[in-house]
């Protein structure tokens, strides 16, 4: 049941300054999910005390834990468009929109950086140049970041194998050709409203002994559960909140690269060494030529 139904189904028994609270929310769930605990009780009426209390009918602890749980519905039922609509229309000039949004962005990207500290990057770095198998996992908007992170470590010479998660049958024959877990990496990307499928993975592996790197919105995300490593990419407070969090997951993907690349023996031969050398040259070289013959 979803918070919707339950105020609902809780609705006869309220009294009446909650029933405005709830009438409130149940209007337009999509507005109320930007109202602060304050800004919602003068719409409804009523005080702080008055919709904390709403809140804790309903079982939760606080007014934060209502508003997520509303954010949640409203990220699922509405597209990106629209809930770029209502962002926008939050605001009475361009001005103001677009300092809005810098302020938010900033201030979500000097708290990624701060409790991202250099350990979880170390710790990261670590399993990604030890394990032998390294597996990436994202659903939907996630899949993209994911084969953005594919694309970032290919470059200097981590392999890395993307798991279709719309095409089970393939990933599932992918993870069974694993003779020894404790070799494989996952790195599991996942943001609310947290796709079933890509806990379902991460448990699944996590179980049989593998490592997992996990890239989420919150502390509270179920994905924190399977993770030996968890990047916290925040979402807003206010008008980030309808929007996923990607262009910072997309900074602490970055920051890891480079991390990783820190980290590497520089007086090894890596296989970022490779792509320099004269090896890549010739292996281009042939293939243009190739190209040429069957053109």
């Amino acid at each position: 049941m979803d918070l919707l139904e339950e105020i609902r189904l809780s609705y006869k028994d309220m009294s009446k300054a909650r029933r405005r609270i709830a009438d409130v929310i149940l209007s337009n769930p999509a507005s109320a999910v930007f109202l602060s605990i304050r800004d919602l009780a003068k719409e409804s009426d009523t005080t702080d005390v008055t919709v904390l209390n709403f809140a804790k009918g309903l079982g939760l602890d606080s007014y934060q834990d209502l508003k997520s749980k509303l954010r949640e519905l409203v990220i699922s039922w509405t597209s990106s468009g629209d809930r770029a609509g209502i962002i926008a229309s939050r605001v009475d000039s361009p001005a103001a929109l677009h300092e809005k949004l810098y302020q938010e962005k900033r201030e979500l990207l000097d708290y990624a950086f701060n409790v991202n500290k250099e350990d979880k990057f170390l710790l990261a770095s670590k399993l990604l140049a030890e394990k032998k198998k390294v597996f990436v996992v994202g659903h939907n908007a996630s899949r993209i970041t994911a084969l953005y992170l594919q694309y970032r470590l290919v470059q200097i010479g981590v392999e890395m194998v993307l798991l279709e998660m719309e095409e089970v049958h393939k990933s599932m024959t992918r993870i069974s050709m694993v003779e020894d877990y404790s070799d494989v990496l996952l790195v599991s990307i996942a943001m609310t409203p947290y796709g079933i499928s890509t806990l379902a993975i991460t448990k699944m592996l996590k179980s049989r002994g593998a490592s997992v790197i996990g890239f989420t919105d919150s502390n509270a995300s179920p994905l924190c559960n399977y993770s030996d490593v968890t990047f916290i990419c925040p979402d807003g407070k206010d008008s980030a909140s309808l929007t996923n969090p990607y262009s910072i997951l997309i900074s602490m993907i970055d920051t890891l690269v480079v991390f990783l690349k820190y980290e590497e023996d520089r007086n090894e031969k890596t296989p970022y060494d490779k792509v320099l050398s004269g090896e890549f040259s010739s292996l281009i070289k042939e293939y243009n030529q190739l190209l040429k013959e069957f053109n």
